[in-house]
């Protein structure tokens, strides 16, 4: 038999783990400060962009980036290259347009709200391609990575 606390407390969790999929809101705002300044993701992202050996020129692009840790790694390397990023959720476009705004404006980084099932076109092929910590939201993976 479940009790009512019980009952909110799915719920709750049920919700959370909602906004990690798919951050909206005030929650989603928050959600996103949070995986930006968690020491262990933004190793993470780091980390990864760095087995990637970026150089100055590459076009490359980040499929759900969340509030914007790896697309700011890519911008520092790909100095003159175009950085592109596609994430699901409006608020963790505008976090990470406004963590990468000086990029932005140059016009070195391009951030799209898009899913990864509809992916824009990049205007040309990309030199490398990265997702962290969302390819377990996508649906059916197997075959966007196909």
């Amino acid at each position: 038999m479940q009790t009512a606390g019980t009952s909110l407390r799915q719920r709750a969790l049920r919700y959370l783990v909602s906004q990690a999929h798919h951050p909206r809101g005030v929650v989603g705002w928050a959600n996103g400060w949070m995986f930006a300044h968690r020491p262990s993701n933004r190793k993470r992202n780091i980390w990864a962009v760095s087995l990637l050996d970026v150089r100055s020129t590459d076009r490359v692009l980040e499929i759900g980036f969340g509030p914007g840790v790896a697309i700011a790694e890519f911008a520092a390397r790909a100095t003159r290259g175009q950085v592109f990023g596609v994430d699901h959720s409006r608020a963790m476009v505008r976090r990470a347009a406004r963590r990468n705004a000086a990029a932005v404006r140059a016009g070195r980084v391009h951030l799209a709200h898009a899913s990864v099932e509809r992916l824009p076109s990049f205007g040309g092929p990309l030199d490398a391609v990265l997702a962290v910590n969302s390819v377990g939201f996508w649906p059916d993976p197997v075959e966007r990575l196909g």
